[in-house]
């Protein structure tokens, strides 16, 4: 990925130019912000999903205090699924961006339905 005798300063030269690239891309084309506004309310939405049925059955309450039951095994499972559904939603919209940026890259209009 690196040159091995790059520098550091030219490697975050280089990540700088690109940092440009992409705010430059965003004020010509605006709505790219689009997909991480919904990205991120996808990744409330899931959250609370999973957090308000862990409150109401008890999860919480029973890793605090330590009590040993199946509990912890339940914990991790759920954990597990919503490590799973967060990624998707981040990456399903991480995803869309990059598509919609490429669109503009190559000179067309991107819209959310591409």
């Amino acid at each position: 990925m690196f040159e091995k005798g790059e520098p550091m300063f030219a490697r975050l030269s280089n990540s700088w130019e690109l940092v440009k690239a992409s705010v430059a891309i965003l004020r010509d084309d605006k709505e790219l912000i689009v997909f991480p506004i919904i990205s991120s309310i996808g990744v409330l939405l899931v959250t609370i999903s999973f957090a308000v049925p862990m409150v109401f059955a008890g999860v919480f309450d029973s890793l605090i205090s330590g009590q040993e039951s199946n509990a912890g095994v339940i914990s991790f499972i759920i954990a597990f699924l919503f490590y799973v559904a967060q990624y998707f939603v981040i990456i399903f919209f991480n995803s869309a961006l990059i598509g919609a940026a490429m669109i503009r890259l190559r000179g067309g209009d991107p819209t959310l339905s591409d």
